[in-house]
């Protein structure tokens, strides 16, 4: 299964970039506005501007950070002092004939992310020195980029909003090992 034992964080998985998705969903209010004037100049009537507004109101789209999500990457320790990660996919993003397209289903309510493949592990080749890490976790991050990108040409592992260096891997992963 997974050979991440020491997770760290978590990033999501888009289906689009932030930019695709919203231009998206302009396409589709524009495409819908368009379809309700022809209905109207087909009744020989001019569509109200409360009506457009209605459309545009109606046809935008949900936060992308939050609504856009395919599934996760967790990136961690894998207890033998290397660097990995697992990527995980909502069910209906696995291949078709994939076993895990015939787990059990469960009620609609609960979101289902399935663990899906594993990225190369990386060693860290200091676990004192906070560099190691940060060398460690940029290579695994750029192989799950490829990876993901290789499974679904569309995926977007998100971006990170901090730097790497930011993070004191060497404390949170003694902090992790101590419990």
């Amino acid at each position: 299964m997974s050979p991440l034992t020491h997770p760290f964080f978590s990033f999501p998985i888009h289906e689009h970039t932030k930019d695709q998705y919203y231009r998206l969903g302009q396409e589709q209010t524009e495409l819908a506005i368009r379809d309700q004037e022809q209905r109207y100049r087909e009744q020989g009537s001019e569509m109200p501007e409360h009506a457009r507004e209605f459309f545009r109101w109606r046809g935008e789209k949900p936060p992308w950070y939050h609504n856009d999500v395919v599934g996760f990457l967790d990136v961690g320790m894998d207890g033998f002092n290397s660097m990995t990660a697992d990527v995980f996919f909502r069910r209906k993003h696995f291949p078709r004939g994939a076993s895990q397209r015939f787990w059990p289903v469960l009620p609609i309510g609960q979101q289902r992310f399935l663990y899906c493949f594993a990225i190369q592990r990386r060693k860290v080749t200091d676990l004192n020195d906070n560099a190691a890490y940060v060398e460690a976790c940029k290579a695994v991050l750029e192989l799950a980029r490829r990876d993901i990108k290789a499974h679904r040409k569309r995926f977007e592992l998100c971006q990170l909003p901090f730097n790497l260096e930011c993070f004191n891997f060497a404390l949170a992963y003694q902090q992790i090992k101590g419990r």
